[in-house]
């Protein structure tokens, strides 16, 4: 599994997030949540611009984000 640390806005306020990170094909996803569902696994995704990824130090499965994300609300939904 990939993971993703980022500035992300929450409430109106910067914070850092780590987060999961998938790719299918040249599209990068983060899953913001994800649930059991008998055997299969429901996801909340948020696409991201794969192009702003930058690998962290030596391993090859953590990535940064340069960028904001703007994570969702439940209250919106």
């Amino acid at each position: 599994m990939y993971t993703l640390r980022s500035l992300a806005l929450k409430n109106g306020k910067n914070t850092m997030v780590e987060l999961a990170l998938e790719f299918d094909g040249h599209r990068a996803f983060v899953i913001w949540d994800s649930i059991g569902c008998g055997n299969y696994r429901v996801k909340a995704l948020l696409e991201i611009d794969p192009a702003r990824l930058i690998r962290m130090g030596e391993c090859e499965r953590d990535y940064e984000y340069c960028g904001e994300i703007e994570l969702p609300r439940p209250e919106n939904n």
